[in-house]
């Protein structure tokens, strides 16, 4: 048998995080001396101790991996753990990429000014929020008025109230001088569930939500399309399909 100290060195795990495994029962020694509380591990705990580590290392909580470890767990759920894993690293991955590119920005922005700008953007997570939505070309950015006087006469005639600051959404990958690909939006407070096929409302948009689009048919007028959710990266599958 080993002295915890030693199996300490050998595997190159702290005692004191060998002591809370044999706390959780994840790996006991095979001998804890009734006079002292020396912990003894035996040589071929290492192979399980290298396991733990592994697991630990692929992002399973030390829940999981004693479950894994103990009990009998089939291929399948083993590979259904690990996509989990693979899911939340590529989230992470994301999501680092993401922070790269403000930083990138950031630094492009203090070159062309030589300073700090006094303004800042942060993107913050937001609920889901239903909008009506009218998609189209415009000659510039300022060149919006015809898009949401379009949707504002529509709302009107519908008896629909936006309930929040309106925005836009461009869908070109950089600056266009002109035809400007734009999307405005109003927030709305209405049901999803009370639209119907005859294109009283023709749009009522969740954004947010990262559920596939259901586009209802038959819309006879369609200004817009009617779907319970999209998810803003994938909204190419319906939009050519809006005048």
């Amino acid at each position: 048998m080993i002295r915890i100290g030693d199996f300490s060195k050998l595997s190159r795990v702290s005692i004191k995080t060998l002591r809370y495994y044999d706390d959780v029962g994840l790996l006991k020694p095979t001998h804890v001396d009734g006079m002292t509380g020396y912990r003894s591990y035996a040589i071929e705990q290492l192979a399980r101790l290298n396991r733990i580590l592994a697991l630990k290392d692929l992002g399973f909580s030390l829940a999981e991996i004693s479950e894994l470890l103990d009990e009998n767990i089939s291929s399948e759920q083993l590979r259904g753990m690990l996509r989990i894993r693979q899911s939340e690293a590529q989230k992470r991955v994301r999501d680092e990429q993401e922070r790269l590119e403000r930083i990138e920005t950031r630094l492009r922005q203090i070159e062309l000014e030589d300073k700090m700008s006094q303004y800042d953007v942060v993107i913050k997570q937001v609920d889901p929020i239903s909008v009506a939505c009218l998609r189209g070309l415009i000659p510039a950015y300022s060149a919006q008025g015809t898009l949401w006087e379009t949707l504002e006469s529509y709302l009107a005639e519908q008896d629909v109230k936006p309930i929040g600051p309106c925005f836009t959404l461009y869908f070109d990958e950089g600056h266009e001088d002109a035809d400007i690909d734009a999307m405005v939006c109003e927030p709305i407070d209405v049901d999803l569930a009370d639209f119907n096929d005859d294109g009283d409302l023709d749009v009522a948009v969740t954004i947010g939500d990262d559920d596939e689009v259901a586009v209802v048919p038959n819309l006879t007028d369609p200004l817009l399309l009617f779907a319970d959710s999209f998810e803003t990266g994938d909204i190419s599958a319906w939009s050519s399909t809006v005048p």
